[in-house]
């Protein structure tokens, strides 16, 4: 804001005292202006000293900022600010500052703030100060930090902005770092390591030695294990029930780094505990939930992690299915039910731009052969696609870096939610949803070397082939019941 200039007119000042206050209550007014204050609200004390100077004392809101000296003599003003004299109505007004360093006036906005004084921009470089891209401040070279993205940043914008993790002291964007209690900071590949863990009540994260383990497998921090209730033992938990992940594999076979985990989806059955209790005495690689969106003590049936091969050949899917149908419980002949595969982040890279960029070449293949073929093979129809939408186009080129493929597939992740065909909300897997409920062995195999398949395809193709590949390319491998059910839906 430029004020304008007040004409001081010294003959009609020097005429008498009520034409000094009518020119006095002009500047007052541009004073008034300048500091954001009404105008008219002020208070003009005439104060005669000895030495020819009357002191006019301006009051508005009795905030007693403003100050002018008449000079009888000259019939000349002085403008005061806060008790110093300045030599404009401009400073006088707040709205200007004179640089520190070459002493001229310029406005507020075009002045930097550099260890507690005003400079200006031609001055700040010259006087040996780093202007911070956070705070805008000037800092001295000794106090600028250049952060993880390039930018120069004071050391305050630096630990706000770019926290560092306790465990591996590197600095992190906050978006990729957790506050742990009795911890600090700490970045989330040192969080998914063995010595962190979600609190199974309140869902933080704690360390290890913070937290109590109860008798089936769950962590609790300390406050939700003073606060937690008695022990529930029935079969069927909660559906916040998350035990820590048992890992399966074939033979041991530690080589292959793909583990899917089945979200099965049963319904309008009878005596639901009983039956989860007697699929807990089958086998412990599952875990039961109850499951809102189900009706008539409908529940879900969650396994561990497990290879394909752990899951074809040593899961007891097929006593699990067999003990759900005793009991009357139905899963495809329902409008409630679906099936969920998690496939694990990790298989896809060890870094997370590497992760994303696989996930993205899954994400692009479900959307270019949704209508043709994998809706064909879901059993669902459109209508009934409510928890798992096909989801929006991911737009990626051949030429994006992964960075910028990551960038797109988080902007994808943030803008769908969880209710589409391949979730991307979890931290540690992402989720196929769109199979409809079943309890036929075959078909829940199927569904899985599905997903075993397309994971792996998309791994070893780049985002070129995404757009030229063939189906059969797909599917192509050892899946024999992946090809039956091609064959019977007619999609060979």
């Amino acid at each position: 804001m430029i004020l304008t200039p007040i004409l001081w007119d010294k003959e009609i000042a020097s005429n008498n005292e009520n034409a000094i206050r009518d020119q006095l209550r002009l500047v007052i007014d541009r004073l008034a202006q300048g500091a954001g204050l009404p105008l008219g609200l002020r208070d003009i004390q005439l104060i005669c000293c000895d030495d020819d100077i009357c002191d006019y004392l301006v009051c508005l809101y009795c905030c007693p900022t403003f100050k002018i000296s008449f000079i009888c003599s000259t019939k000349e003003l002085i403008f005061y600010k806060n008790d110093k004299v300045v030599e404009t109505i401009e400073e006088a007004s707040g709205l200007h500052t004179r640089c520190k360093r070459c002493g001229e006036v310029h406005a507020n906005i075009d002045l930097t703030m550099c260890e507690g004084a005003q400079y200006c921009s031609k001055c700040v470089t010259a006087a040996g100060f780093t202007i911070c891209a956070h705070c805008l401040r000037g800092h001295t070279f000794e106090n600028i930090f250049v952060a993880p993205n390039g930018l120069l940043l004071c050391k305050r914008c630096m630990d706000i902005t770019f926290p560092t993790c306790s465990d591996c002291h590197h600095r992190f964007p906050r978006e990729d770092i957790t506050y742990i209690d009795n911890c600090g900071y700490i970045c989330h590949a040192c969080r998914n390591s063995d010595e962190y863990y979600e609190c199974y009540e309140c869902d933080e994260w704690a360390h290890i030695d913070d937290m109590v383990v109860d008798g089936r497998g769950n962590r609790y921090c300390q406050p939700c294990w003073e606060g937690r209730d008695e022990d529930d033992n029935d079969p069927i938990h909660d559906y916040s029930f998350r035990p820590i992940p048992n890992f399966k594999m074939e033979n041991g076979n530690a080589n292959d780094e793909l583990y899917l985990g089945v979200e099965l989806e049963v319904d309008k059955g009878k005596d639901a505990q009983v039956c989860a209790g007697e699929i807990e005495d089958i086998t412990s690689d599952v875990y039961m939930k109850w499951d809102g969106s189900l009706e008539d003590d409908g529940f879900e049936i969650v396994s561990h992690p497990a290879t394909l091969g752990y899951h074809k050949n040593e899961l007891k899917w097929k006593e699990i299915v067999k003990k759900c149908r005793e009991y009357g419980y139905l899963s495809h002949d329902t409008s409630t039910c679906g099936l969920h595969v998690h496939a694990s982040r990790k298989f896809f890279g060890v870094t997370e731009e590497a992760q994303d960029l696989g996930i993205a070449k899954v994400v692009m293949l479900v959307n270019r052969f949704w209508d043709n073929y994998i809706l064909p093979l879901s059993r669902r129809k459109k209508s009934g696609l409510r928890w798992c939408a096909k989801g929006t186009a991911l737009e990626v080129s051949v030429t994006d870096a992964p960075s910028v493929v990551s960038h797109k597939l988080k902007e994808k992740k943030y803008v769908e939610g969880r209710y589409v065909a391949v979730n991307l909300q979890n931290l540690n897997t992402i989720e196929f949803r769109m199979f409809r409920g079943t309890l036929k062995v075959s078909t829940i195999i199927a569904n899985l070397e599905f997903v075993d398949a397309i994971c792996r395809f998309a791994k070893r193709i780049s985002i070129e082939e995404v757009n030229t590949c063939k189906w059969r390319d797909i599917i192509e491998g050892d899946y024999p019941k992946l090809h039956e059910l091609c064959e019977i839906k007619e999609l060979n």
